[in-house]
């Protein structure tokens, strides 16, 4: 396919801007920068591609060029030889994720679970889980995402139910809640009776027993803040993706779930920009309009990207 018939939504721009993401942000394992070097050399639509969308962020400045420039052309026999390592034992994180959870959700999935002990997991769009009972408790690991907990009680002789990230545990002292996990941080809220959220990294311990309506984030860096849950609540089990007053670099990170394009947004300004607003999370480019209308930015639809700026 020539590269003037490829649109936004085509696999391989949105593969290419996906590889321009991860190598602009730096710090790729060994075995990323080889699946990347497959990739590149694997087709020349792929290479023309990479280099026009490299083009194009270096006209918007936003890219180093020694760090988005591809290492020197592989043969088809050596990127081949590249791809049997990576199934070998180089596994990139996607892959390692695939083999350590239980359940996942796919980009643009809202996925409903009854675990084993009769409780539900809702998982939001490109997430994960573990369960498992052992050691005296029902243990749910996010390891990536949100999710949300309608929990049977262990009023009738079931375990605790806890749910841990890196960062954070949340104990289920009643039914509904839900956990989610970003890039720096672990956000618990509840929707029906109470949680004991704890911050694991926080020295000396810290901990806070949460009600209905209220929710606490636990920062990496070791902060427990409390707050009040967000008016918008669960409604992005339905598709629908509530913001109150965030920033557009959040936003654009959440609604990032939900497509398989990059959503950036352009600068230092217009990432602290703030927002409130509901969008439909089905439809990703609407959203990011919607998004950018809000914020006084534009919304750009390249190829395999979506981009927000001034």
């Amino acid at each position: 396919m020539s590269m003037a018939k490829r649109g936004a939504d085509d696999p391989v721009a949105v593969e290419a801007s996906r590889w321009l993401v991860r190598r602009g942000r730096g710090a790729l394992s060994a075995a990323e920068e080889n699946a990347f070097d497959s990739w590149y050399a694997a087709h020349p639509d792929h290479a023309a591609t990479y280099r026009k969308l490299e083009r194009l962020w270096q006209q918007l400045g936003q890219v180093d060029r020694n760090r988005l420039a591809p290492r020197r052309r592989k043969s088809a026999v050596l990127a081949l030889l590249l791809a049997g390592s990576l199934l070998a034992g180089g596994l990139g994180p996607a892959a390692v994720l695939h083999l350590r959870a239980d359940h996942i959700a796919a980009t643009g999935e809202i996925l409903t679970l009854t675990l084993a002990d009769g409780s539900t997991a809702i998982l939001d769009s490109d997430s994960a889980i573990t369960y498992r009972e052992d050691g005296g408790r029902r243990e749910v690991r996010l390891l990536r995402g949100r999710a949300l907990f309608q929990v049977r009680s262990s009023a009738g002789g079931l375990p605790p139910f806890v749910v841990l990230t890196n960062t954070a545990s949340a104990t289920a002292l009643g039914t509904r809640f839900e956990v989610e996990r970003t890039e720096d941080a672990t956000r618990v809220a509840v929707y029906e009776s109470r949680v004991e959220v704890r911050c694991l990294p926080c020295d000396p311990p810290a901990s806070r027993v949460l009600r209905t309506g209220e929710s606490a984030t636990v920062a990496d860096a070791g902060a427990l803040a409390a707050a009040q849950a967000s008016a918008a609540g669960e409604s992005w089990t339905h598709g629908m993706l509530g913001f109150d007053d965030v920033s557009v670099a959040e936003a654009a990170e959440r609604l990032g779930r939900y497509t398989h394009k990059p959503v950036l947004v352009l600068g230092d300004v217009a990432r602290q920009r703030r927002l409130s607003a509901v969008v439909d999370a089905r439809d990703p480019d609407a959203a990011a309009a919607a998004l950018a209308a809000g914020s006084g930015l534009r919304a750009s639809l390249l190829p395999g990207l979506i981009l927000l700026r001034e």
